[in-house]
């Protein structure tokens, strides 16, 4: 915040006190251009000199004293009007930065709302090819993302996991993931009409790391959604492809310091606090932490440096390396 910067331009209270002033000295003058004997007189006499002098400059003194004093006081007035909008401005960009919050924190909720009704809808699907009765073929484990999302509402025997008899077009549908697909689960949908984002995050929800690595990620994201930090407003220092390979292969430590890109002190001490007062959001993460490690394992022999660098850039990833930092991986 600037102050205003010094007017250099003559005040009212200064050009009154210069008037005054001149006319002063004329009448002075006056008065002893016409007054020679008693100037004379006034000259000759100390003490009648002396009150002669203070009766001519005291009058000087005191005009100039009320006229500095006069604009001192505007000069005041006038920088703390200006403070006075400047705070005003500062009130009123807080007053929308704090408004804004709850609607993006809304609009995240919205968003995993959406994920979690589609995933919802899927496992519906599935249920009803268990239902047809086609031939046995491998288990996979159906969990709703509700219960991840949006609390533990389900009931123990709702938790149960089912078997389902897949066959003909549901094998076709587990074949090897591609690494589009797979970034894109990782990032979640956009919007309602990121169709190729849900096309993504269903198939990812076939493959059980998968999806324990996506329920985790939103649990931990929805969490800190809570306390204000969203991953789209995170700004990651650029991935050093060949740092994320070594984390992968089990580097640990100062070599591998640059995977966890996020190093904004407010977001990290606030993420550290979370960890240190609630245990089941610190189990949470430890969870989520291993399940990505285990992804990228498997993942990274199949990317390229620059999918490296669109994997760093996930919602997924950016979660990851908050974390990560906060649990000191990169000690």
């Amino acid at each position: 915040m600037e102050l205003p910067n010094p007017d250099k331009t003559i005040s009212p209270a200064v050009s009154i006190g210069i008037i005054v002033s001149l006319v002063w000295v004329v009448l002075v003058f006056l008065y002893f251009a016409f007054s020679g004997q008693r100037l004379s007189i006034a000259f000759d006499t100390s003490i009648l000199g002396l009150l002669t002098l203070v009766s001519v400059i005291l009058p000087l003194v005191l005009v100039w004293t009320v006229a500095l004093t006069a604009g001192t006081a505007l000069k005041l007035k006038s920088e703390a009007k200006a403070l006075r909008k400047e705070m005003a401005v500062v009130a009123k960009d807080l007053r929308d930065s704090t408004a804004r919050l709850p609607r993006e924190q809304s609009g995240m909720i919205e968003q995993l709302k959406l994920i979690a009704d589609m995933t919802v809808q899927n496992d519906k699907r599935l249920k009803e090819i268990a239902s047809n009765g086609v031939a046995t073929a491998p288990q996979i484990d159906v969990v709703d993302l509700n219960r991840t999302v949006f609390g533990d509402f389900q009931t123990p025997d709702q938790e149960t996991q089912i078997t389902l008899p897949l066959a003909g077009a549901t094998q076709a549908a587990l074949s090897p993931m591609s690494v589009a697909d797979f970034l894109a689960a990782l990032n979640f949908p956009d919007d309602a009409k990121d169709k190729d984002g849900f096309r993504a995050l269903r198939r990812a929800m076939e493959e059980r790391k998968l999806r324990n690595l996506l329920e985790s990620s939103q649990g931990v994201m929805s969490l800190l959604t809570e306390d204000g930090i969203f991953m789209d407003d995170l700004n990651p220092d650029r991935p050093v492809s060949g740092a994320w390979r070594k984390f992968a292969e089990g580097a640990r430590g100062a070599d591998v310091a640059s995977v966890g890109g996020v190093l904004d002190k407010a977001v990290l001490g606030i993420a550290r606090a979370r960890m240190k007062s609630d245990p089941e959001f610190r189990q949470q993460v430890l969870q989520f932490l291993q399940q990505f490690d285990q992804v990228l394992v498997e993942y990274e022999p199949r990317l390229q440096n620059h999918e490296i660098t669109d994997l760093a850039n996930t919602r997924t990833a950016r979660c990851f390396m908050v974390m990560a930092r906060v649990s000191g991986a990169f000690n």
